[in-house]
């Protein structure tokens, strides 16, 4: 996929825009926040963010790399030694600015404290999730990219499905799957790669272990491509055999998903999705063993705006990318989660991932 172009001014306008009334400028904290309004792809900067300005303000090991990715941004250096607080105070100071908002949400406590302590004469007025909020709706070049993340990623899939073998450990396979997503071309994993088996997959966020699945009766694997932006997904399969309570646990997860994307369109609650997923789940008696929220966001980073939980009463929009991954987990032999990708539409939704969500034995 070649390089893509993204409207950096026209964002950064926009959130300004957003601004409250008086503010003179924004402190944008957060890699991916930067890099959602710059294209800077390195770490440990922030930006000041004006009507006319934007300013980046970092360290010497990122001087050249600031100049080639962002080469219309004003960049200011903190010398080796001080702190990227002191430079923001400095500049502040600098502009004669008089408002500062800033990502109260973002910017650590100490941090707030000594940027209070250093502009005395400045109003610093929190704010929660302005960047964030903007990143939620997806443009035409963000959506291009996420596509080629979950097609990469079901590409790695298909291979790493393969080579699976009893004798594998799930750290052995979850390594492969990582390395088979860099060898289709992602920068890398979106998440550590998770493949569990069994018992293990009754831990939403297992690590694998260097043990073999064997003849396992369930392998959950849920992994992700990061090309710039992400795709997360999860799929489960059985080993030689499918059990009866696999089968029915599985079935009730397709149930909870099939209708969590019956209700997907501009308007309904974040929330919403997740009461439709539930409600299916506890229809078949397994409401109890549905651990965790129904979905998210995901671009930039694997987990954005807006989290599918309940009571978030936060309208879809067009341009949305989410997962939808309802899951049961049975403490006594393993888990069942199948995790989806979707635009939001102008009239519904798209499922951005192709890859079948039958039930498959690995070694049947």
């Amino acid at each position: 996929m070649g390089a893509m172009s993204f409207p950096y001014a026209e964002r950064r306008r926009r959130v300004f825009q957003q601004l409250p009334e008086g503010a003179d400028g924004l402190l944008v904290v957060g890699d991916a926040n930067v890099r959602y309004l710059t294209g800077f792809t390195g770490d440990s900067t922030w930006l000041l963010l004006s009507q006319t300005e934007a300013i980046a303000l970092s360290d010497k090991r990122y001087a050249q790399q600031l100049a080639e990715e962002c080469p219309d941004l004003t960049v200011r250096l903190r010398p080796v030694g001080g702190s990227l607080v002191e430079l923001t105070a400095q500049v502040v100071q600098e502009l004669g600015w008089r408002k500062l908002v800033c990502p109260a949400d973002k910017l650590p406590y100490a941090d707030w404290q000594q940027l209070c302590d250093k502009l005395p004469e400045v109003t610093l007025e929190p704010v929660q999730k302005i960047v964030e909020s903007e990143r939620a709706c997806k443009d035409a070049a963000e959506l291009a990219a996420i596509r080629h993340a979950v097609a990469l990623a079901e590409r790695a899939l298909l291979r790493w499905l393969e080579t699976v073998r009893p004798a594998d450990t799930e750290k052995a396979l979850a390594d492969r799957l990582e390395w088979m997503l860099r060898e289709e071309g992602a920068d890398s994993a979106s998440f550590p790669v998770i493949v569990v088996a069994d018992g293990h997959a009754a831990l939403p966020h297992a690590r694998p272990r260097q043990k073999p699945i064997g003849d396992c009766e369930v392998l959950l694997v849920d992994w992700g491509a990061d090309c710039g932006y992400k795709s997360d997904l999860t799929r489960v399969f059985a080993g030689r055999t499918i059990s009866p309570r696999l089968r029915t646990a599985y079935h009730a997860v397709c149930q909870a998903l099939e209708r969590a994307l019956a209700v997907l369109r501009p308007g309904i609650p974040a929330g919403q999705v997740h009461e439709t997923a539930l409600a299916a789940l506890a229809g078949c008696g397994f409401g109890e063993y549905f651990l965790h929220s129904t979905g998210h966001g995901i671009g930039l980073e694997v987990h954005e705006q807006p989290i599918l939980r309940p009571g978030n009463e936060q309208p879809l929009q067009p341009g949305m990318v989410l997962t939808i991954e309802p899951g049961l987990y049975f403490p006594e032999w393993g888990g069942v989660r199948l995790e989806q990708d979707v635009l939001i539409t102008n009239d519904g939704c798209e499922l951005l991932s192709q890859h079948p969500c039958e039930l498959q034995s690995l070694f049947g």
